[in-house]
């Protein structure tokens, strides 16, 4: 089997983590590695790494915040459910349409 060439990593500050719901504009959403609850994320200036803004288990918490930074709701957290449930812990991630992720350069 050929390596991807994009690998994935565990580690949530790095640009390739594995389990990245979406990104736009620099910021990002991701499931913590825990699996317990949302992360909003900021990449740093450098670009190199992500820095986390808040922790979430509610789409209505993590919605208001994205809002108050980009003045508008994210549909990929609409999308997301309500609360993030023992359904998510058990590694059953929301998958978003192609459409709805940003793509990456590279």
């Amino acid at each position: 089997m050929k390596p991807s060439k994009h690998p994935t990593d565990h580690r949530e500050t790095l640009d390739t983590y594995r389990d990245e719901l979406f990104r736009h504009q620099g910021y990002r959403v991701i499931v913590c590695k825990d699996r317990i609850q949302w992360i909003l994320q900021r990449q740093r200036p450098s670009g190199a790494k992500w820095m986390a803004l808040g922790y979430f288990r509610t789409r209505k918490a993590l919605q208001r915040l994205w809002t108050g930074l980009h003045g508008r709701p994210a549909p990929q957290i609409a999308a997301l459910p309500a609360s993030f449930s023992q359904r998510l812990r058990a590694r059953v991630l929301v998958t978003l349409p192609a459409s709805d992720k940003e793509v990456r350069n590279g």
